[in-house]
């Protein structure tokens, strides 16, 4: 799925918007974001594949009804190994 092109919310119909995605720990002194990414563990990690096992992701959030989901940004990386 591409940024630009940001389909209706699948629960209610409602508009949604890119929003980060992002993680934070409580009880310190400051927030501490960490980035959230998927990754594949039934890839072999061969050390002479180059080929990535993990995506980025992006989140879209419905500002009707607040349904969230998480999108890979480069699914193509989590296929696994034949």
């Amino acid at each position: 799925m591409q940024p630009s092109i940001i389909r209706p919310c699948p629960e209610c119909g409602g508009q949604r918007v890119e929003v980060e995605d992002r993680m934070h720990i409580r009880g310190q002194y400051y927030y501490t974001p960490y980035a959230i990414y998927l990754q594949q563990w039934a890839r072999s990690r061969n050390i002479f594949k180059r080929k990535s096992n993990k995506s980025e992701t992006i989140t879209l959030t419905c500002i009707r009804c607040g349904y969230t989901a998480w999108y890979a940004t480069e699914p193509s990386n989590l296929i696994p190994d034949g």
